[in-house]
């Protein structure tokens, strides 16, 4: 399993920029992203009893994380995590025979995610459809 912390480029010294997706999503109404290395951390968090997905684009050194695991104090601790919803679109994606296996099926061929607010039929509202279009097949 890959570090998030290992960019796959040759200066491991650089940082990576995190975006910040959900900024991104309500402003725009959609979010892009292309990642190179696909992460799992069962252990993150302050207390590290947290689970989250972290893709990251090695080539310009930027990466996103989704949770899990719900936060303690959530506004809406009966809802579906991003991170959740970014493992199912991982799943539909690289369909490996368990989730680890899919994380590092991501991570072997790359990828780009691609969130987009998809209206409900015959309701008033939308919801955000979590999408992954592998880079290698």
């Amino acid at each position: 399993m890959t570090s998030w912390r290992d960019t796959g480029s040759d200066d491991a010294e650089q940082d990576i920029a995190f975006v910040s997706y959900r900024a991104i999503m309500k402003e725009e109404g959609e979010f892009t992203f292309t990642f190179t290395v696909a992460t799992y951390n069962d252990s993150a968090g302050a207390t590290g009893d947290s689970q989250c997905i972290t893709l990251i684009n090695g080539d310009e050194n930027t990466a996103i994380t989704c949770w899990l695991t719900q936060h303690p104090e959530a506004l809406y601790p009966q809802s579906v995590t991003d991170g959740v919803r970014l493992g199912r679109a991982l799943d539909r994606a690289f369909k490996g025979e368990t989730a680890l296996d899919t994380i590092d099926k991501a991570s072997e061929a790359g990828g780009t995610l691609k969130v987009t607010k998809n209206q409900v039929e015959g309701k008033d509202y939308w919801a955000w459809l979590w999408e992954i279009t592998p880079t290698q097949a």
